[in-house]
């Protein structure tokens, strides 16, 4: 870790870096990780709004997640509407319910259907498998088979 990335406190609050607006996008992900939930969002909101935007854009869905959970509503909102849906999705997978309802609800109708859907088909298979079984029941591999072909096919009647 380079010393213009270490984390710097005065007076119990932290302090920016001088030179974060001139900072690749991925090392400043990599600083905004390196904060507790609560300091990330401190220092989010601290950040010129596109710079933060960069930040979030570029960090994993597991702290994209913990980000959106904790900022308030209206950088939330902000944050949701530039978020292409498979980004939100990603982050989605990776936020508790809480979050998730407060990031859905933030979303026009329109949208929210579509994300909720991709939501829900991504988590679908993790949660038909039993954790202690990975292999799939071979009844299930059939129905799945079956279903991807159409159903049945039926020769016309002459």
């Amino acid at each position: 870790m380079t010393d213009r990335k270490q984390l710097i406190y005065r007076r119990g609050r932290l302090q920016l870096p001088r030179d974060i607006a001139d900072w690749a996008a991925s090392e400043l992900a990599e600083w905004l990780t390196m904060l507790p939930v609560d300091e990330r969002v401190q220092a989010f909101r601290a950040l010129p709004f596109n710079r933060g935007a960069i930040g979030y854009v570029t960090m994993a869905p597991a702290e994209r997640a913990a980000l959106l959970g904790a900022l308030n509503s209206d950088n939330r909102r902000r944050l949701v509407s530039l978020s292409g849906n498979e980004l939100l999705v990603g982050a989605l997978k990776h936020a508790d319910a809480a979050t998730r309802e407060l990031v859905l609800g933030d979303l026009p109708e329109s949208r929210r259907a579509a994300v909720d859907g991709a939501l829900k088909a991504q988590m679908a298979p993790a949660a038909a498998v039993p954790a202690g079984d990975s292999r799939p029941r071979w009844r299930a591999v059939l129905a799945r088979a079956i279903a991807r072909r159409g159903g049945r096919r039926r020769e016309p009647v002459s």
